[in-house]
């Protein structure tokens, strides 16, 4: 009889396993990736979220204070959204002292009105779009509607723009702060291109604990370029002169655009040399990002460097321990 019930019970175990999987499969609710696996760093850390074909960095800062650069897209059930803030409360974050929404393309900035409803926000860094244009970028829009009607701080992020600390340094090396920056480019095209949005993300360098970190939005080569020429004419000495902008081998750098062909150009590559390359990418994505050429060009110009990539580990993180800094993945275990 317990034999028989033994059984019975078997059964009904692989066939509710089977079930749900063939849910699964017909477009049933996913489970959240496994936050468990990613030890936290209160001291500080650089998280690379995993939110698919999508963009969401958050950093724990030295001083306690918390940056969130992009944050995915909405997806259908919310998965990002959930994910992300379970990420942030296992940091008991309560406010986010400054977020970051490089561009208006949704897989960054779709979950930031949940964001905004949920955590407290210092000050936002957002694209300076124009009002005629507007139109093009409800969600967008939507978000400056709930800026506005919470009151919070916002600049626009253009050279010189910095966040200076005693023990930390951000520096906004673009768009540049004349009349061809990127946001009067978009202006003057009333159906933009994929690459006038792209070109609005700020290209951001990081410097902390004697680490160089730099983060790029999509920010594709014309952007890029216009950084290499700005770092070799020393423009950056001028504009941030108490805390020197070295863009030499740099030790993290966040591959723009997914790892798109139309980023990573060779130049700025070639001027940056990272000992770490990361890119936040969807496993098998429609776009075939990260694109192969990117791939070689970041092997032929980076002779020794390590690839982490969301598709493959999951989130990455990125932490100080003691003298030295380890990378960890939710995937690691």
């Amino acid at each position: 009889m317990n034999y028989k019930r033994k059984s019975l019970v078997s059964i009904l175990i692989i066939l509710i396993y089977t079930c749900l999987s063939v849910f699964s499969f017909a477009g049933c609710k996913p489970l959240l990736p496994p936050l468990k696996d990613i030890e936290v760093h209160t001291d500080f850390s650089v998280n690379f979220l995993d939110v698919g074909q999508g963009d969401c960095i958050f950093i724990r800062l030295p001083d306690g204070k918390n940056m969130l650069i992009d944050c995915g897209e909405d997806d259908k059930y919310n998965e990002n959204s959930k994910y992300i803030k379970n990420y942030l409360n296992e940091y008991d974050v309560n406010k986010i002292d400054y977020f970051v929404l490089t561009h208006p393309d949704v897989d960054h900035i779709g979950n930031a009105v949940d964001i905004i409803n949920n955590f407290s926000i210092g000050k936002m860094f957002i694209p300076k779009i124009h009002q005629a244009l507007m139109q093009s970028f409800q969600p967008f829009e939507e978000i400056l509607r709930l800026i506005e009607q919470k009151q919070i701080e916002f600049e626009y992020p253009i050279l010189p723009t910095q966040i200076v600390k005693s023990d930390y340094h951000f520096a906004f090396l673009s768009p540049q702060n004349d009349s061809r920056n990127s946001y009067n480019n978009l202006a003057q095209n009333l159906v933009p291109t994929s690459g006038d949005i792209n070109n609005l993300s700020p290209i951001i360098y990081f410097s902390c604990f004697n680490k160089r970190f730099v983060f790029t939005g999509d920010a594709e080569k014309k952007e890029e370029q216009y950084v290499v020429q700005n770092y070799l004419s020393k423009i950056y000495d001028i504009y941030y002169r108490d805390f020197k902008v070295n863009l030499n081998d740099v030790d993290y750098l966040k591959l723009s655009h997914h790892g798109s062909e139309d980023a990573s150009c060779y130049e700025f590559l070639s001027l940056l040399k990272p000992k770490n390359a990361i890119i936040s990418v969807g496993n098998d994505n429609y776009y075939g990002h990260p694109s192969s050429e990117t791939l070689l060009r970041l092997q032929n110009i980076c002779i020794e460097y390590s690839l982490y990539r969301t598709d493959q580990l999951g989130s990455i993180c990125v932490y100080k321990e003691g003298q030295d800094f380890k990378v960890q993945s939710s995937k690691d275990n």
